[in-house]
């Protein structure tokens, strides 16, 4: 007796220890991974293990507490195996569970009530309980979780499995020595050993699946740390590079404005009927509107990085597209692509019309691109716009190879190209833009072939 009350001394000890981890600052990580059901098999096993260790020196139906416990933790595993695969109803769990044990205690309990008669029948009892309890553990972890369980938890199956066929063998000697037995602690050597090794083998498969999370919860640890690091390098990438867009832009403002002046002087010197030159005066006046504009460009984005409200302007649309189309144009049309506009009139939009030039010349631009690397006869780029309720839906659309499956989930994000000569900037400065004017940017590839990238805005109301 004094062996088996060491026995359980020590098995409190130890599942008592596998309770500290949900204590904080791990505990909140603990339950997140697994749910409320792991903590409280742990809990119904160290209640096992505290009423069979006091069982000798309290009243007897305490017995039926150990036992119910011990049976109650390993059901909580079956429970905790489908809710890793199929979240459940905690209260419709709660509400089963309970039912079901209480049935499971009034039963027992009225075996224990029959004496020394019933004890090979509360041992098939508890064996039977915890083999079918194991053995739904062992089936709905290999057909749910397949290959996403840990190595620690195969182990834990394998024990879970030796547990139960020895339990099941401490059964089948009892029942055929035909020792009438009042408790755990007046049965044989034989199976009193055989219990223990059970026992032994039910705590390591605790042991294992608290390792299993043990080893997950560290590689989601890892996983976040890297993550951040992640996240902090391109934040700092992204910070440097709107400081580099905004030092440039004051760079460069500085030599427009001075080929402005000077063409503006070479405007005033020039005769007003130059014979020789007819068009002189007009190409002067086109190359101060290009200068105008290529500042206007660069001012805008300067002021992407700001964090200044953007400053609307309510437009004609498809003004805005067919400028920005007559300056892609010459490079299509250079590279045998021919650029297609299918416009809904009259469509007035509110935006940045400077900022907003970046992302359709962008969009443009990365077709160009993609239909360069695709040889083929009739490469095209559709350029649409559609009104659909009260959003304005403009799509670029290419007939060339595509967008990578690989890149498609994070083609938005900074410094991601599938272009050995890219940045992977244009399409996340796009996307910046357009959530700057209360738009939304997204991509698709076509069935038949090719990419549309896809830019909703509100549409202004007359």
């Amino acid at each position: 007796m004094i062996s088996t009350q060491t026995f359980y001394a020590v098995f409190l000890l130890l599942s008592c220890g596998l309770l500290v981890q949900f204590a904080p600052p791990y505990g909140r990580a603990f339950l997140k991974l697994s749910g409320p059901y792991w903590c409280a098999a742990l809990s119904f096993l160290a209640l096992a293990a505290l009423a069979f260790w006091l069982s000798p020196n309290i009243p007897t139906p305490f017995l039926t507490v150990a036992n119910a416990a011990y049976v109650a933790s390993t059901f909580m595993l079956v429970v905790m195996v489908i809710n890793t695969r199929r979240p459940l109803q905690q209260h419709e769990v709660w509400w089963w569970f309970f039912a079901g044990m209480a049935l499971w205690v009034f039963v027992f309990e009225l075996l224990r009530q029959a004496g020394a008669v019933t004890y090979v029948w509360r041992v098939c009892m508890v064996a039977g309980s915890i083999a079918i309890a194991f053995g739904m553990v062992t089936l709905i972890t290999y057909r749910r979780i397949g290959s996403e369980k840990t190595p620690q938890f195969s182990i834990a199956i394998g024990c879970g499995l030796v547990c139960a066929v020895a339990l099941l063998l401490r059964a089948w000697v009892t029942w055929s020595s035909g020792t009438i037995v009042l408790s755990i602690y007046d049965e044989p050597a034989v199976t009193g050993m055989i219990r223990t090794v059970a026992s032994a083998f039910h705590f390591t498969m605790f042991l294992m699946i608290n390792n299993s999370f043990t080893t997950t919860l560290t590689a989601t640890k890892d996983l976040e740390n890297r993550g951040l690091v992640t996240g902090l390098e391109t934040a700092n990438k992204a910070a440097e590079t709107g400081a580099l867009s905004a030092a440039i832009a004051h760079e460069l403002n500085q030599p427009l404005g001075a080929m402005r002046l000077n063409l503006q002087l070479l405007r005033d010197i020039l005769p007003p009927q130059d014979a020789a030159n007819p068009q002189a005066k007009e190409i002067v006046r086109d190359l101060i509107h290009d200068i105008d504009r290529a500042s206007n460009i660069i001012t805008g984005l300067k002021g992407i990085f700001s964090k200044e409200d953007v400053r609307f302007e309510n437009l004609d649309f498809n003004q805005l597209i067919e400028s920005v189309c007559e300056m892609a144009g010459l490079n299509a049309k250079r590279a045998g692509i021919a650029i297609t506009l299918d416009l809904v009139p009259g469509v007035m939009v509110a935006l940045h019309p400077n900022e907003f030039q970046q992302v359709i010349l962008n969009l443009i631009n990365n077709a160009v691109n993609a239909l360069n690397r695709h040889e083929k006869p009739g490469r095209e780029i559709i350029v649409q716009t559609r009104v659909q309720g009260n959003k304005l839906q403009l799509s670029v659309a290419d007939n060339g190879p595509g967008i990578d499956v690989a890149l498609k989930d994070r083609i938005f994000d900074i410094f991601k190209t599938d272009r050995p000569e890219g940045m992977g900037l244009g399409l996340w400065l796009s996307n910046h833009i357009v959530e700057r004017n209360n738009g939304s940017l997204r991509c698709e590839n076509l069935p038949a072939g090719g990419a549309r990238f896809i830019v909703e805005l509100p549409v202004c109301r007359r």
